[in-house]
């Protein structure tokens, strides 16, 4: 119980009541004592009473309060809606609990849409997030976009990209079939699948424009803006010379009539840093691992350390060495561009004299170039 006083008066708010008196309702309806309508779908009648249902469902309000036949009426039929929504529906209103299983939840939806009961409405989209699998992410994607759940919507695009290297191996031709509205909204997002490169997701572009050449052409352009071709293609790279990337630049240039062109603008190697550019969305990293990065400095002993690690994992409890360079303490580090930079800083390890000596230059450390993470002065 939570109390409170206001303007002198002792106020006490008994939280356990409202559950009591939900309880005295459907005791009352399983009684069938005052019920007062029936209600009709496919054939199944159901008792209820006219304040309850008009206290959870707009739709009965308006139905019961307002001058409409259906409120002199003693039996109502409801041809909308099926009669398993409708009994779920009635359940949820006089106990707040739901019962359904992926079968059944498509009608409950029908019911609680229909019958506004948003609380239904809501309890069933978080059932399909807790049922969420590859061999269901379709089927509940169709689901969210029928029944207007935005939420719903967004999880399953999320955990479609999460997933895309299992959906890709039994899924694919569900995923061919999406709309440009789904479809790009997995090519958007950061957290696709580490165990799916970005080949693969060009290759999966082609295969999805194809699927539906004729309605799907327009959003060639849009397709392509989509793609992180400069994670595929570095600069400086012969792309007529046999390869994995001479395969992709080859499909790029059949399926895209600007494939040549777009090359050519990845070949000169400046057009990442051309930030207002349309096509700046190719240098972005696809990643949202989160980490904690050490660059070079002393160990605990004063020794020297030129290793570059990143702390990652779930527990955080995992180094890995991405890269090394010469020892140095008492620099900058930066981000930027999806570049690493290691700017100045000291050293007293490298002159005769073992004296603190100023590091006049700059690393950039890239992990995409064409031949592996590389660093550059």
């Amino acid at each position: 119980m939570a109390s409170s006083v206001v303007s002198g008066k002792y106020s006490l708010h008994n939280e356990q009541f409202p559950k009591s008196l939900q309880q005295g309702f459907q005791e009352l309806r399983e009684s069938m004592c005052l019920c007062d309508i029936q209600l009709v779908a496919e054939n199944r009648r159901f008792w209820a009473h006219r304040s309850v249902l008009a206290a959870a469902s707009p739709y009965f309000r308006v139905m019961f309060s307002s001058d409409m036949r259906e409120r002199t009426m003693e039996s109502v039929e409801l041809k909308a809606i099926p009669a398993t929504g409708l009994k779920c529906a009635l359940d949820f209103i006089y106990t707040s609990l739901l019962h359904a299983d992926f079968d059944s939840i498509e009608d409950v939806l029908l019911a609680s849409t229909h019958l506004q009961v948003t609380d239904l409405t809501d309890c069933c989209a978080q059932m399909l997030k807790e049922w969420l699998r590859v061999d269901n992410v379709f089927e509940t994607l169709s689901l969210s976009e029928r029944y207007n759940l935005p939420a719903l919507n967004s999880h399953c695009l999320a955990f479609i990209s999460q997933n895309l290297h299992a959906v890709l191996k039994t899924r694919e031709s569900s995923l061919l079939q999406v709309d440009w509205e789904c479809f790009s909204g997995v090519l958007k997002r950061d957290d696709v699948s580490p165990l799916v490169c970005e080949t693969d997701i060009l290759d999966l572009a082609m295969k999805w424009l194809n699927y539906d050449l004729g309605n799907r052409e327009p959003r060639l352009e849009q397709l392509v803006r989509e793609i992180r071709l400069g994670l595929i293609f570095p600069s400086d790279v012969d792309y007529d010379s046999e390869g994995e990337l001479c395969s992709s630049a080859r499909l790029l240039r059949e399926a895209v009539p600007e494939g040549g062109a777009y090359l050519r603008m990845l070949c000169r190697g400046d057009a990442r840093f051309q930030a207002d550019g349309a096509f700046h969305n190719w240098f972005k990293i696809r990643s949202t691992r989160k980490g904690v990065l050490a660059t070079c400095g002393k160990t605990t002993g004063s020794l020297e350390c030129g290793e570059i690690m990143v702390l990652t994992g779930k527990c955080m409890d995992s180094w890995e060495t991405i890269g090394r360079r010469k020892a140095m303490y008492n620099h900058c580090t930066v981000v930027l561009d999806d570049f690493l930079y290691l700017i100045g800083g000291q050293n007293s390890w490298f002159s005769d004299h073992h004296e603190e000596e100023a590091v006049a230059s700059v690393w950039r450390f890239d992990p995409a170039s064409a031949d592996g993470p590389s660093w550059q002065t």
